[in-house]
């Protein structure tokens, strides 16, 4: 009997020191369930570092090129089928112009194993009639990915339709799409134009919710977007994503902090039980933008930017006023400053979600010696009042970034990057060489209570986020937000990793990814993975 206890003892030390080192794989206990994290699981189809002897399009990646900011939604109809997208560059290598991304779309009927990919019709070298006829024939990208289904298993994919010769100044002209897919998302319906402008206007970071309250405006479709530098548009949808109403100006130009130019970007938007609509930005400096980065924020001193919101109580007709629901210090990383160390890009952007009652906003806040940590603020009157940040996920190491938020089964769901697994971790340097994907989940209500040490570790393995496969192999780059979704007891998260990248060898010059080569070192085989995560008994 002493022998058997020992080894109950034994394993019962081992099993804490798993969770509380975040193993991937190993249960997370909150009440009386653990959390059990399914395989790591590689959505794009490709060559897996192999020579390429197929040919390239949009159902296979031939050579291996990069995927990222991904998108991902569940079907309520049926919890089995997935749909997913991502920025893919898998056909950069058959075009000569600047930008050939293009949102791959991605599905799945085995609730995540298996997934075949393509992409939005219209894609640069798409002869089919759907591609011909759609407002996207023409462009040279399309991009900013987001997916959401409606309550009948209608899938609904907003983005970015990109010129060739996009660019500030020039007198090409850029949009906002959403495309209709019908079949819970497998039979592509068309795609719709929300809006045509100037490049000069430089639309970005869009963001969508479906009403599927059940009630007079369920099936709308909510669309907000930036027009930089600091405009927030909007745009809705009565007929199932067939026509889009004019856009509305939520937030007009303003002044910013310290006189320099305002910015408003990262939207994001939810509904309530009520058809409310819900629309976040962050407001923030345009010393987040300049290279004398420091000269800047001295200048501005210590007024501090803010998460901003805008409500709608009529469906989306009008909004009423803006105001400023929080206070932050968000943690910017700027890969374009020259006086630090390189490192990939990251702006603090919020994720909104609503169990139907309370509304939840999450971003990732700056401390001051201890990195960054995602925090969670909540509202239980129509956004009238908010709870005081309160942290996810406290950690004693690392930087927390990119959070994303879902709310099912009575949970508040929440996902983000972490570093606390990086060795060179350093409150003074910029996120380094080892960065993980981290989940956590609470009871919904407001204020809401994450449990003390309870987040668990999606990824199987670390990632190095700053090998440089942009810009001609001299930018670091992985997206600006990850996704995650959630229905009949499962939730998926979704990410860009790298961990199939082989990096560049110090002694080779930098990579061009448009060399018609396979393997070329540091620029290829950047991918989209995704992982379920399951109650265990």
């Amino acid at each position: 009997m002493q022998h058997i206890s020992s080894w109950r003892w034994l394993t019962l030390v081992l099993l804490i020191t798993a969770v509380s080192l975040g193993l991937g794989g190993a249960p997370l206990y909150g009440g009386s369930s653990a959390l059990i994290v399914g395989p790591n699981i590689k959505v794009i189809h490709d060559n897996n570092d192999q020579p390429c002897h197929t040919g390239f399009g949009p159902n296979f990646d031939c050579n291996n090129l990069p995927q990222n900011e991904p998108t991902i939604a569940v079907d309520p109809t049926n919890p089995n089928i997935l749909v997913a997208g991502a920025n893919d560059y898998r056909l950069e290598l058959s075009r000569s112009f600047k930008y050939t991304v293009w949102m791959g779309y991605y599905r799945s009927t085995d609730g995540g194993k298996t997934w075949n990919n393509s992409f939005v019709p219209g894609y640069p070298g798409d002869i089919s009639s759907e591609g011909r006829d759609s407002p996207a024939h023409g462009f040279q990208g399309m991009s900013d990915p987001v997916l959401a289904f409606d309550s009948q298993g209608n899938a609904f994919y907003l983005g970015l339709i990109i010129p060739a010769n996009f660019g500030y100044g020039n007198s090409s002209k850029e949009g906002v799409i959403v495309a209709r897919y019908a079949d819970h998302g497998a039979k592509y319906m068309g795609t719709a134009l929300v809006t045509l402008e100037p490049t000069t206007a430089f639309s970005d970071k869009p963001c969508m919710a479906i009403d599927n309250s059940g009630g007079p405006s369920d099936g709308n479709i909510y669309v907000g977007w930036t027009r930089s530098p600091a405009v927030i548009l909007f745009s809705r949808s009565t007929d199932h994503g067939k026509t889009f109403s004019p856009p509305q100006v939520v937030l007009a130009p303003k002044t910013s902090l310290a006189g320099f130019p305002a910015e408003a970007r990262g939207c994001t938007i939810t509904t309530d039980a009520k058809g409310n609509v819900y629309l976040f930005w962050r407001d923030q400096n345009i010393c987040d933008f300049v290279r004398s980065f420091k000269g800047c924020q001295e200048l501005a001193g210590d007024q501090r930017e803010s998460i901003s919101m805008s409500v709608s109580n009529d469906a989306g007709r009008s909004f009423l006023a803006v105001f400023p629901i929080q206070k932050i210090r968000p943690f910017d990383q700027v890969f374009e400053d020259a006086t630090v160390p390189p490192g990939f890009r990251h702006r603090s952007f919020p994720s909104a979600a609503s169990d139907g009652q309370n509304v939840y906003i999450v971003w990732d806040e700056k401390l001051t010696d201890q990195g960054s940590q995602i925090v969670i603020s909540c509202s239980a009157d129509q956004g009238l009042r908010w709870s005081k940040p309160a942290v996810v996920a406290p950690a004693t190491t690392g930087y927390q970034v990119m959070p994303t938020v879902t709310v099912a089964d009575g949970l508040v769901k929440v996902a983000w990057y972490d570093s606390r697994n990086d060795p060179q971790f350093s409150p003074k340097n910029p996120l380094m060489r080892r960065l993980d994907v981290y989940y956590a989940e609470a009871p919904v209500g407001c204020p809401v209570h994450f449990p003390a040490s309870e987040s668990i570790r999606v990824t199987d393995r670390s990632f190095d986020p700053n090998l440089k496969m942009f810009g001609g192999g001299r930018v670091p780059f992985i997206g600006d937000y990850i996704s995650i979704a959630s229905a009949g007891g499962k939730t998926h998260v979704i990410w860009t990793d790298n961990r199939d990248v082989k990096p560049q060898p110090v002694t080779n010059p930098p990579c061009d990814p448009k060399k018609l080569e396979t393997l070329t070192q540091g620029c290829r085989n950047q991918n989209i993975y995704t992982a379920t995560i399951t109650k265990g008994p």
